[in-house]
């Protein structure tokens, strides 16, 4: 038997294969950008989460690809309104064209 790099359920891989295959990720990506473009000021992921109704690890997933890609930038940190701690702000990206 192959020995497993880590101990992932087949269960838990089996369901993000099909979340992925079901385009979910692609969609919330969508819904972040949508919601930075029409609040047009800096937001943190919880901010977002709260906004969208969404997981804040869906949305932190959400942010992560977003700006690996170029589509969001980090503006600045600072505090969390909620927390008090110092978070990374949000901006969407506008390409002139």
């Amino acid at each position: 038997m192959a020995t497993r790099k880590h101990n992932t359920a087949y269960t838990s891989i089996k369901a993000w294969h099909e979340i992925v295959a079901e385009g979910l990720p692609v969609r919330e990506q969508e819904l972040v950008c949508k919601y930075l473009s029409a609040v047009k000021i800096p937001q943190t992921s919880r901010q977002i989460a709260t906004a969208l109704k969404k997981e804040r690890g869906n949305i932190t997933r959400s942010l992560f690809n977003l700006v690996e890609e170029g589509t969001v930038t980090v503006s600045h940190l600072g505090k969390c309104t909620t927390t008090g701690k110092t978070v990374k702000h949000y901006q969407i990206n506008h390409i002139e064209q």
